[in-house]
């Protein structure tokens, strides 16, 4: 059976150590280490105090109930009594209901909270992927960390208000912490669904106000799924709360905490400072003119006649568009930060000609850039996130981690070169810190003086504090 979850011998970590810590951005290790025969199916990495407990758990069993106790076990492994949280991600080969029967068992009182991935999981002990699907836990019990999730999908609220369902899904949360409406959380943990991240994200912020930070990642899927301007019948993403499974709506978990949490969020790409345009015409997820010309037209010729040469080819266009992104700048309060959006060019061209699909929201007089990078620079510059996290936190001592990491950005990187992300993010994130990584169709994440924001093929990153000593 393939699978491709790769370990590490002690040459071949020493040669990436060396290559890592020698290399720019653009120069990522040139090889990467063969997988051991007999490679685990399952694994995992646990830390543990008096007052606090975190462990990572996975495993690409292909029978649901086996991978999910299996990775249970992994996460949880030492561990005596309830945890306060289990956050859970699987890919869509596992039945949602399924994981959520087997993790729950005869503790109905669990909280769970999680989502779908893109393909696969990234641990500390490499990238988990099989065509059985991989299911995968981080549990975590906190002294001094209060908590609480919960869920709404889009039928509990009135139609076209996808972002009420966010707000009601916050206020659930909040009620399951024991905590009053109006005191504000240290943290938040957003789980949209496509095509509202936004209204999400603004819900959630008139209830807690700008400065509280909001990480997350939309739910994923196989990619026959995406669709960035409708939404169709039997999606195979979802998200799950407690017993729930959503497939069109948002899960929230709030944290109490008087030791600060440390979070990054970012994009791989740089902004093209020649291949410039102002958005003339368009919906929120789709542009119909640049400069007043098919959009089309000019990111096609932004990329000097690439892109139609691509499609002539039928090119897998999803991928192909990922690593030729568009960008756009949102500017506050003396704050700039540089946001990526998917282009996708519109499979509806007789009804729409020369249009796009965008995988965030634009509006006429938006100014948008061509993005340049590659998967060698999207590779290294996210693995360094939960070290520009670490940093800008200042004093923190993290029991765990939590990864969010584009899912189109994952399928430009060559998947013999996907176990050198375990590596380079454990170095950035601590050699014995349990953290999990998870493949979302959208990143949300915190920029201080902007406020909250969602971007495609980008990254946010999650640490929890540890209780002070």
């Amino acid at each position: 059976m393939y699978q491709q979850t790769v370990q590490w011998s002690m040459r071949a970590l020493l040669a990436v150590v060396a290559a890592a810590c020698s290399t720019d951005d653009a120069g990522l290790v040139a090889g990467n280490p063969p997988a051991i025969p007999g490679a685990k199916m399952s694994g995992g990495r646990t830390r543990s105090s008096a007052a606090g407990f975190s462990g990572v758990g996975w495993s690409i069993a292909p029978v649901t109930e086996d991978a999910t106790r299996q990775a249970l076990a992994q996460a949880e492994a030492g561990r005596v009594g309830a945890t306060d949280l289990t956050f859970v991600y699987y890919t869509p080969q596992h039945d949602p209901s399924r994981v959520l029967a087997t993790l729950r068992g005869n503790q109905k009182k669990r909280r769970v909270i999680g989502m779908t991935s893109h393909d696969g999981l990234l641990t500390a002990d490499g990238y988990h992927s099989s065509p059985e699907g991989v299911v995968g836990v981080l549990s975590l019990k906190v002294a001094g960390i209060t908590t609480g999730i919960g869920g709404a999908s889009f039928e509990e609220v009135a139609p076209r208000a996808e972002g009420e369902a966010a707000r009601l899904a916050m206020r659930r949360a909040v009620a399951d912490a024991g905590r009053a409406a109006g005191e504000k959380p240290s943290m938040v943990v957003v789980i949209p669904t496509l095509r509202s991240e936004e209204k999400a994200l603004a819900a959630i912020t008139e209830e807690v106000g700008p400065d509280v930070p909001v990480i997350g990642g939309t739910a994923a899927g196989p990619s026959k799924d995406i669709d960035l301007r409708r939404l169709r019948e039997g999606l195979e993403w979802s998200i799950v709360v407690n017993d729930r499974v959503i497939t069109a709506g948002a899960a929230v978990a709030v944290f109490y905490s008087a030791r600060p949490f440390a979070w990054a969020y970012a994009g791989g790409f740089e902004r093209s400072t020649t291949k410039s345009g102002v958005v003339t015409d368009a919906e929120p997820r789709m542009i119909r003119t640049i400069d007043n010309r098919p959009a089309i037209d000019v990111y096609d010729e932004w990329l000097g006649g690439a892109l139609k040469e691509a499609m002539a080819r039928g090119d897998n266009m999803l991928q192909w568009c990922a690593l030729h992104p568009l960008t756009r700048n949102v500017e506050a309060n003396g704050v700039v930060q540089t946001q990526t959006l998917h282009p996708h060019p519109n499979p509806d061209q007789k009804n729409e000609p020369g249009t796009i699909l965008v995988g965030g929201n634009v509006a006429v007089g938006d100014r948008l850039n061509l993005g340049e990078g590659s998967w060698n620079i999207l590779l290294n510059r996210f693995a360094q996130m939960p070290r520009q996290a670490k940093n800008d936190a200042g004093d923190i001592d993290p029991i765990a981690g939590l990864f969010f990491y584009c899912g189109g950005a994952l399928d430009t990187i060559p998947r013999d070169h996907r176990a050198n992300m375990s590596h380079l993010v454990s170095q950035s994130m601590g050699r014995e810190l349990p953290w999990i990584g998870v493949f979302s169709w959208g990143e949300q994440g915190h920029v201080a003086g902007i406020g909250n924001l969602h971007g495609n093929e980008m990254a946010s990153t999650l640490l929890f504090p540890a209780p002070a000593r």
